[in-house]
């Protein structure tokens, strides 16, 4: 199994300096820096809304709900999916906000504690 990335303290500083490097290969050096210094700003844009949704579902809902640490990587995969159909406004239409309960459900998790989590990233997106 695949090592899990965490975001650190110094993810951004080597992510920009191995952008510099990929870049540096025979191009000036104003232009390789430009390259990382805006290949690490659309890295962080990407990276930065679901990191501070993990953040906030392990922070506000799993520790205070005493959720079983074994179950957070299905519930953290439901936050995915769903954090997924909000950026494309999906989650706009109440049946498929339902529809999505229901196969997490099916796969053994406690719809109640869905609909909370749901209610929680809405509230969490809103501020």
């Amino acid at each position: 199994m695949a090592r899990r990335k965490r975001l650190g303290l110094t993810s951004w500083a080597r992510f920009r300096l191995k952008a510099f490097r990929v870049a540096a290969a025979g191009v000036p050096e104003e232009l390789a820096l430009k390259y990382a210094d805006d290949l690490t700003h659309a890295w962080s844009l990407g990276f930065s809304p679901y990191h501070n949704m993990h953040k906030l579902v392990q922070e506000q809902f799993f520790q205070p709900r005493g959720i079983p640490v074994a179950l957070r990587g299905l519930y953290l995969a439901f936050c995915n999916e769903f954090w997924k159909m909000r950026k494309r406004g999906m989650t706009r239409c109440r049946e498929m906000v339902d529809c999505l309960i229901k196969k997490w459900t099916i796969m053994g998790l406690d719809p109640d504690v869905l609909r909370d989590l749901v209610d929680l990233l809405n509230q969490g997106a809103s501020h």
